[in-house]
């Protein structure tokens, strides 16, 4: 940025602010979608919560900025503990990360800042960052799956996380509103295990959860003993997540499956159950 000479008038500084709160809300987005592919790989609450920059004005002066474009995250256990990754699992997660970036900058996503813009309108349309996501007619299937698991990810209260857990995987494979449970316990199994025993227990998992998901949501009493199952239910319902968002990733062509019209969705995740 170069530098200019004299005192700071206040558009000048509207300028320099709204464009280093840019280009620092699309760094903390980038880390943001890191921290999602490291979850991907465990059950970890990596995040980046709040950026800071200095912003030279001129020889003499600086300011200040800060962004914040997403809240803490929480692990399934619904604490912030320390996860350690090797140096293999950063290679994937980056592998991961450029398929993921590439998906969700195709759904809407905001052209980068230069420095030779100076228009504020512009530079203040760039760095608001889409809050109604998962209520958004125009957004993917698939981008408001991954919506929906920042907004999980993001409670520390578990039977609140079961829950949301829950819809996530709705948005996902339900597509009308009928036997939704035992639809979406169905294809999420069908999805992720071939046919045998292991996709029974898959099934059987998600079913219990939504029990469980039902009397947390409509504000039952939860004796201890449900309290430790939901507590249980959140981890295998992270862990079935995980292993989805990997899924639709790592398979060429998945993701557009998923954002394809309803009925093409329909008769996907129909031959699925009937394979």
């Amino acid at each position: 940025m170069e530098e200019l000479e004299g005192s700071v008038s206040d558009i000048e500084w509207q300028y320099h602010s709204l464009a280093g709160t840019n280009l620092l809300t699309s760094s903390l987005g980038h880390f943001s979608n890191f921290a999602l592919a490291l979850w991907i790989l465990a059950d970890t609450a990596a995040q980046a919560e709040r950026g800071f920059m200095e912003i030279p004005i001129t020889n003499k002066q600086s300011g200040y900025v800060s962004v914040k474009i997403h809240p803490a995250v929480f692990d399934s256990s619904g604490v912030q503990s320390i996860t350690n990754f090797s140096k293999d699992d950063i290679v994937r997660a980056r592998k991961l990360l450029a398929r993921l970036s590439q998906h969700l900058n195709s759904d809407g996503a905001k052209e980068p800042i230069t420095d030779d813009v100076f228009d504020l309108d512009y530079l203040k349309a760039n760095i608001t960052p889409n809050a109604t996501l998962a209520s958004n007619r125009e957004s993917s299937r698939t981008a408001r799956f991954i919506s929906f698991i920042r907004i999980a990810r993001s409670t520390a209260d578990i039977g609140l996380k079961v829950g949301l857990y829950c819809s996530c995987l709705e948005t996902l494979f339900s597509t009308d509103s009928s036997e939704v449970s035992h639809k979406v316990a169905e294809r999420t199994a069908c999805f992720l295990e071939p046919r045998g025993p292991e996709r029974l227990e898959t099934y059987t998992k998600l079913k219990s959860a939504y029990s469980v998901r039902s009397r947390v949501l409509h504000g039952a009493k939860l004796s201890a003993k449900t309290i430790d199952e939901v507590a249980e239910h959140a981890r295998k319902l992270d862990f079935i997540l995980r292993r989805t968002v990997g899924k639709l990733l790592d398979e060429d062509g998945m993701l557009r499956r998923f954002d394809s019209p309803e009925k093409e969705l329909e008769q996907f995740l129909l031959g699925l159950s009937l394979a």
